[in-house]
């Protein structure tokens, strides 16, 4: 038991350690982040300074946050793909979540288009 929690604090501090490394490179005094880099970036800090590690299921829950222009944004893209590197997170499970977010997003949105087509039966 003392060599788990001594292993999960190890594995926690390298998260931290690793986190503040993204922070630090992904840092551009010329733009402001965007919405979708802040919110995972406050996300992330909020859970490890709980004293909890960053994993998969946690990501997985930020992203149902993020809204549709935020996953389409580049700067978040590469914000995420930092941060399966500090938390060694599967990149490919993280697009999977991605895309299914994407998807559900997609089908919640309000249709626009009020007219039929004539494979539908309108005229």
């Amino acid at each position: 038991e003392v060599r788990q929690r001594q292993r999960a604090l190890f594995l926690l501090k390298r998260q931290k350690r690793r986190f503040d490394k993204v922070l630090h490179k992904l840092a551009d005094t010329e733009r402001n982040p965007t919405r979708g880099e802040l919110f995972l970036s406050q996300a992330c800090r909020y859970e490890l300074a709980a004293g909890l590690h960053v994993d998969i299921l946690f990501m997985g829950r930020c992203l149902r946050f993020l809204e549709l222009g935020d996953c389409a944004d580049p700067h978040v893209h590469r914000f995420l793909g930092a941060l399966c590197w500090a938390f060694d997170i599967n990149r490919e499970a993280l697009v999977v979540l991605l895309h299914a977010h994407l998807m559900s997003t997609r089908q919640q949105q309000p249709s626009t288009d009020l007219g039929g087509t004539h494979e539908d039966g309108a005229q």
